[in-house]
C-alpha cells in the first residue's frame, strides 16, 4: 500500500507542476496515471489494519482528496476523455471531504 501511495502522489505532483509550466498533455496524463496507484489506496489504504495504520490510512485520504480536486479543476473536454481512458468521474466536494478528514484525524499528512 505505501509504495503505491508514494508512486501516486508523485505522479499526482509531477501533473500538477507540469500544468504550472503549460504543458498541459504532459500534466493531465500524468494526473490520470496517478489515478492506477490512487484507486488501489482507495481500496486498500482506507481499511489498513496493521502496523502504522494511522499513517497509511492519513496518506491515502491526503492521495485521494488531492486526486479529486486535482480532477475536479480539469476542463470539461479533458475531464470527459479522462473519463473515457480511466473510467473515473471527478469529484471536488469528496476531495474535499476526504482532506478535510485528513486533517481533523490529525494524522502525519494533515495540513
Amino acid at each position: 500500500v505505501g509504495k503505491h501511495g508514494i508512486r501516486g502522489l508523485c505522479l499526482i505532483s509531477m501533473g500538477l507542476v507540469e500544468l504550472l509550466q503549460h504543458s498541459y498533455v504532459k500534466g493531465i496524463y500524468n494526473i490520470m496515471r496517478s489515478w492506477k496507484y490512487i484507486r488501489i489506496l482507495r481500496d486498500d489504504g482506507l481499511t489498513y489494519e496493521g502496523m502504522e495504520k494511522e499513517v497509511v490510512r492519513s496518506a491515502a485520504l491526503m492521495a485521494i482528496g488531492s486526486f479529486y480536486i486535482l480532477y475536479s479543476f480539469l476542463p470539461p473536454t479533458a475531464s470527459k476523455m479522462a473519463a473515457w481512458f480511466s473510467g473515473f468521474e471527478g469529484d471536488r466536494e469528496k476531495g474535499l471531504k476526504y482532506m478535510y478528514d485528513c486533517w481533523k484525524e490529525g494524522g502525519i499528512c494533515a495540513p
